[in-house]
């Protein structure tokens, strides 16, 4: 991961805490693009008129959380999945649980690690804090975005 990775995040109240722990790390608040609600995410990634535009051959990983809609995540996910230009983008899913075998959807959907979302702030911070070492290790794919 590099200092110019871009974080997507699409979360409803764990969106601050997943700000603040990438921001505490890079201090690169424009590196950090959030989202409340799936359809202003899908504005962003698929309608390129809506004012934002991606940067080119520049790291982007997104983090989504399911509990906003899950069938809307898992669209999400296909609909990322099957778009040429975003398919090899990392795409982090925080959840709460495993009803109806929903872990094993988001994979089957393109998603690329499920992470199951901790009930207290504290704990998201570290699990979050965790990914992002993690994170630091590996190469986050350049997607070609034109």
């Amino acid at each position: 991961m590099t200092k110019n990775t871009i974080f997507i995040i699409c979360s409803g109240k764990g969106r601050d805490c997943l700000s603040s722990v990438f921001l505490s790390s890079y201090d690169l608040p424009e590196n950090i693009i959030n989202f409340d609600d799936f359809d202003s995410l899908r504005d962003f990634l698929f309608k390129h008129e809506a004012g934002l535009l991606f940067r080119v051959n520049t790291p982007y990983i997104l983090f989504v959380d399911s509990g906003l809609g899950r069938d809307d995540c898992l669209s999400l996910l296909s609909d990322i999945k099957d778009d040429s230009r975003l398919k090899r983008m990392p795409v982090v899913v925080f959840g709460n649980c495993d009803e109806g075998g929903f872990v094993k959807s988001c994979y089957s959907c393109g998603g690329s690690v499920y992470i199951e979302k901790p009930s207290d702030e504290k704990g998201l911070v570290e699990v979050v804090r965790k990914l992002k070492d993690f994170l630091e290790s590996t190469n986050i794919p350049v997607m070609s975005l034109r």
